[in-house]
């Protein structure tokens, strides 16, 4: 579910980052890349977790066979939106050469998770839920502190010249994306 919503949800806009941001040399223009697709990628992934959060009934039904998963479809539509909040701030570490801090950012999120999934699991004793609230509790944290980064590098503006050029080159990778999830 949330690779499928998240392919929507991204629309290519990462891709696209790393595409407009090597393509300016000014650093404000390169500043609106960021800003503009961690505003689209934002606000496109709520739009999809809150369609995921109404629906989570009828896709508990018809993807895992039973509505009674329904909370387990929200957890990961929330899930969803924490992760896509720290993607862009990840792509600018990337497209900042700061591959050191990639790194660590990848290691420390790692060993948070598998903490928390062996205490869920094998402490409180949650089974599936608890490494689903586990995972959610790691790209929350995640999110929420990349996403801060971000914010206080990078002044949250919205280009809509770049945002439409960034969603051209964006939006074609998306049946490209779709065909290799089905593959």
């Amino acid at each position: 579910i949330t690779f499928f919503a998240g392919i929507f949800a991204s629309v290519g806009i990462l891709t696209a980052v790393f595409r407009f941001y090597s393509a300016y040399e000014s650093e404000r223009d390169r500043m609106e890349v960021i800003s503009t697709a961690q505003l689209c990628n934002a606000g496109l992934t709520l739009v999809v977790t809150v369609l995921i959060l109404l629906s989570a009934p009828f896709l508990a039904d018809k993807v895992l066979g039973d509505r009674s998963l329904a909370p387990f479809v929200r957890i990961v539509a929330l899930t969803l939106f924490s992760q896509n909040l720290a993607e862009v701030p990840l792509a600018y570490l990337r497209a900042r050469g700061r591959t050191v801090t990639y790194v660590c950012v990848g290691l420390a999120r790692t060993v948070f998770s598998g903490t928390l999934i062996i205490l869920f699991l094998l402490v409180l004793k949650q089974g599936v839920r608890g490494v689903l609230i586990a995972n959610l509790l790691s790209a929350a944290t995640a999110g929420l502190v990349l996403f801060g980064y971000v914010a206080a590098k990078v002044p949250l503006k919205l280009s809509v010249p770049k945002l439409k050029q960034m969603l051209r080159f964006g939006v074609p990778i998306v049946p490209s994306s779709l065909v290799q999830f089905l593959l």
